[in-house]
């Protein structure tokens, strides 16, 4: 043990205090320091003194005056209702900031454009069902051409 960590438990140990491991430690110090037997034997002499002194009531003009002084503080800390409308109004923005910022885009599924023409023949059906195909085959490609559909006016009915 140091002296500078000596001296921080030093006045707990003159009083008594302190684990039996503590005190060891302490003692162990105190047998090869001289300057730190000087600084517990300084500590020991003001506590004797301080205990022969008589011990005096305050006064009660002073525990009233404390407790004016402690209830107006107390009053001046307590939050306002326009404080608590204030937070609240404060919190409602950041939710609705950080609901908008996470907020997952709605997926729209479009539904498909019907063509109607009067008859629909091989030639346009197999150019559909190819371009249709295709968009599958390749996700880069023009996403709207998935929803293609050609009728005719012959299926309707």
């Amino acid at each position: 043990m140091t002296c500078s960590e000596l001296r921080e438990y030093l006045s707990e140990v003159v009083v008594g205090g302190g684990s039996p491991w503590r005190r060891l430690r302490v003692n162990r110090h105190l047998r090869g320091c001289a300057s730190c037997r000087a600084e517990k034997a300084a500590l020991e002499r003001a506590g004797r003194l301080v205990s022969r002194l008589e011990l005096e009531s305050a006064p009660v003009e002073l525990w009233d005056s404390l407790r004016r002084h402690v209830e107006a503080s107390v009053r001046r800390r307590a939050p306002r209702p326009v404080d608590r409308l204030v937070l609240v109004g404060a919190l409602t923005v950041v939710l609705l900031v950080v609901g908008v910022m996470f907020r997952r885009p709605p997926t729209v599924v479009a539904p498909p454009i019907v063509v109607h023409t009067g008859v629909v023949d091989q030639d346009m059906r197999a150019a559909v069902d190819g371009h249709v195909s295709a968009d599958y085959a390749a996700p880069l490609s023009d996403p709207a051409a998935a929803g293609l559909r050609l009728e005719s006016e012959e299926e309707e009915s």
